[in-house]
């Protein structure tokens, strides 16, 4: 009878769990009746009929294949499963060319009178119970309450495989969208740090061209003064968000001598950080003439902004990169945009 039981639950380590790609997957069996109480012979009759039960009760998902290579699995594993452990029953499945990575272990228990069959599936690899797949029952120690309970403990298997592969999937979900997420920040992360290197470069290459009155620049822009002004304490550049818009006084590190001697950072022109006032201002100090090829070492031709105020009559002072003069004009316009850069310290 023993034996039987055997065989009965050898059935189990040939179901189709969720075939892949068409190929049976295995649970090898690890069986052990603790009771020494049954024979195999006993139940020698049963094995057709627990087979058909287990297919009905599957609805056809879960599939017994008897052929004749797997009854030579079947009947060597049973014979050793006594003494053969887990790593030899999965070379045996192996060499024999089938997918074998669980493990049904089933045990046939005794406490006092109550007699107890329980099953789970064990994953090869991970060594942990599937989920949802376990199962207990207790029955009478005849031979027919093992049959019951074993078509019980099948059940449970059968019923639980569904709900439990179906959470076995989200899981697997889950750790496929929680690794895409940690893909996609690391893209983000290498796309960002290759941004700011690129802007760093391009930071650095500025203060190159400006030599020893070199500071730090943003690209070039076009706006009204106040947008100016805002998208500058906004900005975040080169990996840096400590920019803002230059006082005049900055401004006029970019002016070469060459362009305009009386405006360049030394110049004899008195409107700077210190000085703003309108009453300062000489244009015959503070201009120079037009030159078609004029520009900053930036290449800016055009009028720019600084954040200095005018003091006298609220206008903001400019310099006119086409000439290197500086000139005040009125913040409150919308409409009129001149260009401008950041800087920092």
């Amino acid at each position: 009878m023993k034996k039987i039981i055997i065989v009965l639950v050898s059935l189990l380590l040939t179901i189709q769990l969720f075939a892949v790609s068409g190929k049976p997957r295995i649970a090898i069996l690890e069986f052990e009746d603790t009771t020494g109480k049954f024979s195999r012979q006993d139940l020698s009759a049963l094995k057709k009929h627990f087979s058909i039960y287990f297919r009905q009760q599957c609805n056809n998902k879960f599939i017994v294949i008897i052929d004749p290579d797997q009854e030579e699995l079947i009947k060597k594993m049973a014979e050793e499963s006594g003494r053969m452990d887990r790593n030899t029953a999965y070379q045996l499945a192996k060499n024999r060319g089938v997918s074998a990575d669980k493990i049904l272990y089933t045990t046939i228990t005794r406490i006092g009178k109550k007699y107890s069959v329980s099953s789970e599936l064990i994953d090869l690899q991970r060594e942990i119970t599937d989920i949802g797949m376990a199962g207990i029952e207790h029955f009478d120690g005849t031979p027919e309450g093992l049959l019951d309970a074993l078509q019980s403990v099948v059940l449970q298997l059968v019923r639980q495989a569904e709900k439990g592969y179906h959470l076995y999937e989200q899981a697997q979900n889950a750790a496929q969208r929680e690794k895409d997420a940690e893909q996609e920040k690391k893209a983000k992360a290498e796309e960002e740090n290759s941004r700011i290197a690129e802007e760093r470069r391009a930071i650095a290459s500025r203060r190159e061209l400006l030599g020893s009155n070199g500071r730090d620049w943003s690209e070039s822009r076009y706006g009204n003064w106040h947008d100016a002004k805002k998208y500058c304490e906004d900005l975040v550049y080169g990996g840096y968000d400590d920019w803002r818009l230059p006082t005049i006084s900055e401004l006029r590190t970019l002016v070469p001598y060459s362009v305009c001697s009386r405006t360049y950072p030394y110049g004899e022109c008195p409107i700077k950080d210190s000085d703003t006032s309108l009453y300062s201002y000489k244009k015959s100090k503070c201009h120079c003439d037009y030159g078609k090829n004029k520009s900053n070492p930036l290449g800016d031709r055009g009028r720019m902004w600084s954040s200095s105020i005018c003091q006298g009559n609220g206008r903001v002072w400019y310099i006119y990169f086409g000439s290197g003069s500086i000139y005040s004009d009125k913040n409150g316009d919308a409409y009129d945009k001149n260009d401008f850069r950041c800087t920092r310290d």
